[in-house]
This record gives structure tokens, sequence and C-alpha cells, in this order.
């Protein structure tokens, strides 16, 4: 497996892809994808467990916008709305993907 580009940890990707930049407001070169799972706690964001996420690593973490964190104990990827003790900013939330098949 490859590294993932100027990520805080060395956490290994499954594959890398491209994706167009028309689907997208703001062009950037630096998007990841993580599929959300561990159940279903931002329903009021509108994300359940099996979406695809797309984030940013060019954009900053927000107060109440939703980021992927990087637990430092675990290295497992968090998706949180707020900044925690313990947790590297990775991404912040860009875009949801929402399957139907």
């Amino acid at each position: 497996m490859k590294e993932l580009y100027d990520f805080p940890i060395q956490t290994k990707v499954e594959q890398y892809i491209s994706f167009p930049e028309c689907l997208l407001h703001k062009k950037t070169d630096k998007l990841f994808l993580a599929r959300s799972d561990n159940g279903n706690h931002f329903l009021d964001y509108g994300i359940h467990e099996g979406m695809m996420l797309v984030f940013d690593t060019n954009q900053e973490a927000e107060p109440g916008k939703l980021s992927c964190y990087i637990e430092q104990k675990t290295e497992s990827l968090r998706l949180l709305s707020e900044p925690k003790e313990g947790f590297i900013h990775a991404g912040r939330l860009v875009a949801a993907i929402n399957y139907y098949d």
C-alpha cells in the first residue's frame, strides 16, 4: 500500500482515485475519502452510516463544522465537530456521497 500524502501520521490508504473538480465548489488538490461507520451520530448533519465522506486537508478545522481527526493513541479516524485532546486534525468535511444501490 502507498502512504497518504502530507498526512499527520503514517496512515495507509487502500487506493488512490481521481475526483472531478466540477463536483466541488472550491478547487483543491488535497482530498481524501473515508466511509462513515460505527453508528449514526451525525444525523443532524445529514450523515449516516455507510456514506462516503470527502475531506480537504487544505481546510482548517472550524468550531461547529465537521472534520476528520486522527486519534493519536489508536491512529483511527474520527469525525468530530470540535477539536479534542489527543486528536490531530486531518481535514475538514467538504462533501458527502450517498449511495442508493
